[in-house]
Parts: structure tokens; C-alpha cells; sequence
């Protein structure tokens, strides 16, 4: 599990035993700025890295670290650690602050697999880029100092000037985004790949709006418009079918299939692109803005919610009133996260900690 707190540090727990419990974490100070939105995947290959952990801020960086073992000499005495060690830097694409990044890996095997990650930011921009392979985590890279050689002398000085700092962060790589385009109106406040096209992605937004996005033509190929703010979304794991939180208290659901032959219509969103939204599926329980909405990964009916009210509630979208409500924050603290575990899920919030609740 990983996660992000407002100090701008990023932290990664490792699962230990098979209660739900985590043994030692890895802490990174990654931005300057408090961190906004996380998005995690595994590294193709395996190498150095199991795991690429990506970071926005308010900062308006976007950063990806490798979770790597290292060893730790205390007293003479070498033990096994973890690290969050720096891997690339994500320049050129964001100029206001990020509010939400998703990864993902594109292809079958290892062989051919590529990771894409999507971000957005408060501005309602879209950036889409090609996450380099974490496999050379601790590695020289030749071509790079080859090219490194190549650039203006402004940039070596600069460069020369921060040699003091360690090798790993010295080693990031910067990288340019594929493509960037403004998406929505306002801040972009949920980003998901689609379930059923790899060249899809799902979009939501302070502009009251979801929408489905073509990424071979940067297009979008549906928008659905809503009443009120979105504030978050989660998407159903077997289709496109989304869930997204309100400050109204009220969690609505999104129709976002759209089939491929609306996406390949030369006139874009073409006769075919259609969804469905519905504003009383769901009744309102919570008691303030939902800040977090996560589906589970196992079954597609059931979801839970966060809300600045301090409570976790589950659903079952088959039901209109939530299955379970429990207390999660003390009153007067805010939760802000969800994320699912092997039968759990964790949320966390302005109480600065981050608790289990089995499910």
C-alpha cells in the first residue's frame, strides 16, 4: 500500500503476514508541496523494482519512484530494507497543480508490455505519457550521459552544480509528455483506463462532466453532464460503469460503455456514443462532500465511499441505502482516501492516519 501525505512524503507498506498488517515501510520526501494524487503498478520484467509509485503535487510536479530493497548497515550489522529511490521526473506537461494521475500496463507479456500513466490537473489538462522501464533502477545509462553531453552548457552547469546530491536522485530521468490537450473546464478530479479498450481513458471533472476520451486520436468520444461538481470516481472493475462522489453527499452512477464503432466514426462522437447517468440510484447518506470513491476489485456490485464527515460507507449499487456505515475519522477530521486490501479496505484522512476495516 502506498500513500501520500501533505508534507509532500510518499510512503510504501509491504503486506506482512494474512491479517492485513504491514511490516516495514520505505519513506520518500518527494515534493515540496503536499501530495494530491497516487497511482501504483507493477514494473514490467520485475528487475531491481517490484513496484513504480507516481506522485502528483500542488507543487505542480509529477514524480514516479521505485520501490527497491536496500541494505542497511546498523552497527555493523547488514539488514534488509526498503527503499523509495527516485526513477523519473515528468516535465513539460502540468502548470498548475496536479490533481489526479492513473498507471497502467498496455500489452500481454512482459516482452511487449508498455506502462502508459494519464494525469490531470487543476486547470482541466490532460497529459499522457510513457513511463520508462524501472528494470535500470540503480544501473549506468550510457545513451543518457551521451545525450547529456549534447545539451547547452546552462544546463551541465546546472547539473554540475547539484553534485552533490545523492546518486539515485541524480540518475532521474526526465521525461516529455506523449501528448497534452485541455480535457475539461476545471480540475480533472478522477482519471481511469478504460475496462474494455486500451485506448480509452474516463475522465472526470469540477465541470459537473465525465467523459470518454479516444487516446489514438485525442478525441472525446462521449460526454455526459451533470448537476453538480464531481469530486471523485471509481471505476467498476469488469466494465465502464463509474461511481463518483459529490459535495451534495450524493454518490451517482455513469454509463460510460461506448462502443467501438462510435470511437472509429470519422464524425467523433458518432451516432452510437451514448451513456446514461442516474441521480437517484444512490441515495444521499453521507453527511458532507464524498471525497473518495473506490469499486471493489472482486465484485462488481459493491463499493465504498469517503466523505469529509469522517465515515466509510459501503454499498451495493443493486440497493439504494449503503450496506455499512462505520466511523473512520474522529469527529472534526476529514476522510480523504480509500483504497482496497485482501479483504480489507484502508482509508485515510486529516487525522494523518491511515486505518483497516475488514469487508
Amino acid at each position: 500500500m502506498c500513500t501520500g501525505g501533505a508534507d509532500g512524503s510518499i510512503r510504501a507498506f509491504v503486506a506482512a503476514g494474512t491479517d492485513g498488517g504491514f511490516g516495514p515501510s520505505a519513506l520518500a520526501m518527494a515534493h515540496s508541496g503536499p501530495v494530491k494524487c497516487l497511482s501504483s503498478v507493477a514494473s514490467i520484467g520485475g528487475g531491481a523494482s517490484p513496484l513504480l509509485v507516481a506522485s502528483g503535487s500542488m507543487d505542480q510536479t509529477l514524480l514516479t519512484h521505485a520501490l527497491v530493497e536496500s541494505d542497511d548497515d546498523d552497527d555493523g550489522v547488514s539488514k534488509k530494507g526498503l527503499e523509495l529511490r527516485p526513477h523519473a521526473f515528468y516535465a513539460g506537461g502540468h502548470f498548475a497543480s496536479l490533481s489526479s494521475v492513473e498507471m497502467t500496463r498496455v500489452g500481454g507479456s512482459d516482452g511487449n508490455a508498455t506502462t502508459m500513466m494519464a494525469s490531470g490537473d487543476w486547470d482541466g489538462g490532460l497529459c499522457l505519457w510513457r513511463v520508462p522501464d524501472a528494470s535500470i533502477i540503480g544501473e549506468d545509462n550510457e545513451e543518457e550521459e551521451e545525450a547529456a553531453e549534447g545539451r547547452s552548457k546552462k544546463r551541465r552547469g546546472a547539473k554540475s552544480s547539484s553534485s552533490s546530491s545523492s546518486s539515485a536522485a541524480a540518475s532521474r530521468r526526465e521525461v516529455e509528455p506523449l501528448s497534452t490537450f485541455r480535457a475539461h473546464n476545471s480540475s480533472v478530479s478522477g482519471i481511469s483506463f478504460s475496462h474494455s479498450s486500451s485506448t480509452a481513458l474516463l475522465t472526470s471533472s469540477w465541470d459537473h462532466s465525465v467523459k470518454v476520451w479516444d487516446l489514438q486520436r485525442l478525441d472525446c468520444v462521449l460526454t455526459l453532464n451533470g448537476s453538480r461538481v464531481v469530486t471523485a470516481m471509481g471505476r467498476c472493475s469488469n466494465s465502464d460503469v463509474v461511481a463518483t462522489g459529490h459535495p451534495d453527499c450524493a454518490v451517482r452512477l455513469w454509463d460510460l460503455r461506448v462502443s467501438m464503432s462510435s470511437k472509429n466514426d470519422k464524425g467523433g462522437s458518432g451516432g452510437k456514443a451514448s451513456g446514461t447517468v442516474s441521480d437517484n440510484t444512490l441515495k444521499p447518506s453521507h453527511k458532507a462532500w464524498v471525497s473518495a470513491v473506490q469499486w471493489s476489485p472482486t465484485n462488481p456490485y459493491t463499493l465504498v465511499t469517503s466523505s469529509h464527515d469522517g465515515t466509510v460507507k459501503t454499498w451495493d449499487i443493486r440497493s439504494s441505502l449503503p450496506l455499512h456505515t462505520v466511523r473512520a475519522h474522529p469527529r472534526g477530521e476529514k476522510g480523504l482516501c480509500l483504497a482496497y486490501g485482501d479483504g480489507c479496505v484502508y482509508g485515510g484522512g486529516t487525522d494523518c492516519v491511515v486505518k483497516r476495516f475488514a469487508c
